[in-house]
C-alpha cells in the first residue's frame, strides 16, 4: 500500500469548506459519488423487492411515495447552506 503522510482528516475537511485549500484524501466531489449511493441502498433496503426510481436532479424518488416522503430533507438560512459540488 502507498504511504501516506499523516493528516487530520477532520481539519482538512473544515479548513476546505472555509476555503483554505489543503489536501483531502476524498476530495468533495468523489465523496458525493461515493455517498449518495451508498444512502441510497440504505433507503433501499427499507423497501425490499420493490425497484426504487432516483431521480438525481431533483434529489427524489419518483416511482414510490412513502419512500420519497421519508427523505430527510433541510431548508437552510440564508448564508447556511453547505457549498454546491459538482
Amino acid at each position: 500500500l502507498p504511504e501516506f503522510p499523516p493528516l487530520n482528516h477532520w481539519h482538512a475537511w473544515i479548513d476546505n469548506i472555509h476555503g483554505v485549500k489543503t489536501e483531502l484524501r476524498t476530495p468533495f466531489p468523489d465523496g458525493v459519488r461515493i455517498t449518495e449511493p451508498a444512502l441510497l441502498a440504505q433507503k433501499a433496503s427499507r423497501f425490499p423487492n420493490t425497484e426504487l426510481t432516483w431521480d438525481r436532479s431533483r434529489s427524489s424518488i419518483t416511482n414510490h411515495q412513502e419512500a420519497d416522503a421519508t427523505i430527510v430533507r433541510r431548508n437552510y438560512r440564508d448564508g447556511f447552506a453547505p457549498p454546491e459540488v459538482g
